[in-house]
């Protein structure tokens, strides 16, 4: 348990509401950022379909930040295999927007990193849309360095920021804290 919240791995049913919480969260941190018809143009339905694909595939999960009242404050999804080597990747990261700023998203990355070190994966990836300056600021704090830069591409482009944890094991340490 984390303050007041537990992380778990997301059970099926958790999956309309990771769903909800995923396109609610695009359509409130990314106006001016991407296109205003890619944002109106996601929707629940087809959210929690993309999620349950996601997670039947081999080496990807998503883990979930619970309240005590059981609604979820906050998801991860991540994928043990990756563009590089020994490098995992974090496809998404969600906070709900009444509760960032309290540490979620920094235990899920946590969270799934432990994961990863238990695979014998030392290394962690994740893309950040230009402009998130918020998201750039906080895995910059956490250790993650800028590795790189690509396009995004999902009917539109736009360009984003690789950042990677050389060494994940320093991420789940104390010294992390």
């Amino acid at each position: 348990m984390s303050g007041k919240y537990i992380i778990s791995q997301a059970a099926e049913e958790d999956l309309e509401a990771v769903a909800r919480l995923y396109v609610n969260s695009w359509k409130s941190t990314y106006p001016g950022l991407v296109p205003a018809w890619y944002l109106a143009g996601l929707n629940d339905a087809d959210a929690e379909r993309n999620w349950r694909q996601y997670i039947s595939r081999h080496n990807q999960f998503i883990l979930v930040a619970r309240l005590p009242c059981g609604n979820i404050a906050g998801m991860i999804a991540a994928q043990a295999t990756w563009e590089i080597v020994n490098t995992a990747y974090i496809a998404a990261l969600h906070v709900e927007k009444n509760f960032r700023g309290l540490g979620i998203g920094k235990e899920l990355i946590k969270a799934a990193a432990r994961k990863f070190v238990a695979q014998g994966i030392s290394r962690l990836a994740l893309a950040v849309i230009e402009g998130n300056d918020n998201a750039m600021a906080v895995y910059r704090r956490l250790g993650a360095q800028k590795l790189d830069y690509r396009l995004h591409h999902e009917g539109f482009t736009a360009t984003e920021y690789v950042l990677l944890w050389p060494d994940v094991r320093l991420l789940i340490s104390d010294y992390a804290d």
